[in-house]
């Protein structure tokens, strides 16, 4: 069973960088290719991850070049997201769902631009 989690409210601030925040626990069977992220709000895909790469062919054109994930981190568990220039359009319910070989499960959460 995988665990996600961020808190329940992030606040960003207009024109900065907001770190949305998704973990997920890993263990010695975790595998990167058989792991899917994916980051909505509402029904808009913000920032999918699959294969082993960003796949952003359906991303809403509103967070265009403005996303990114710590490939980096994720061997620890870490799907977390980085939006970048935040506008006030960015308020809202926020998803990240985590499918890998072990499990899956997903978590929403709101985002609050100041």
């Amino acid at each position: 069973e995988v665990e996600i989690a961020p808190r329940e409210t992030v606040t960003g601030f207009y024109g900065e960088a907001l770190i949305l925040p998704c973990t997920f626990p890993v263990d010695s069977s975790w595998d990167l290719r058989s792991t899917l992220i994916l980051w909505q709000r509402g029904l808009e895909i913000i920032h999918s991850f699959y294969c082993s790469q960003d796949q952003l062919d359906r991303q809403n054109r509103n967070y265009v070049n403005r996303t990114s994930l710590f490939s980096q981190k994720m061997a620890g568990g870490n799907a977390s997201l980085r939006l970048d220039r935040v506008t006030l359009h960015d308020a809202g319910m926020y998803t990240c769902s985590v499918n890998t070989n072990t499990g899956s499960q997903k978590k929403s959460f709101e985002v609050k631009i100041a």
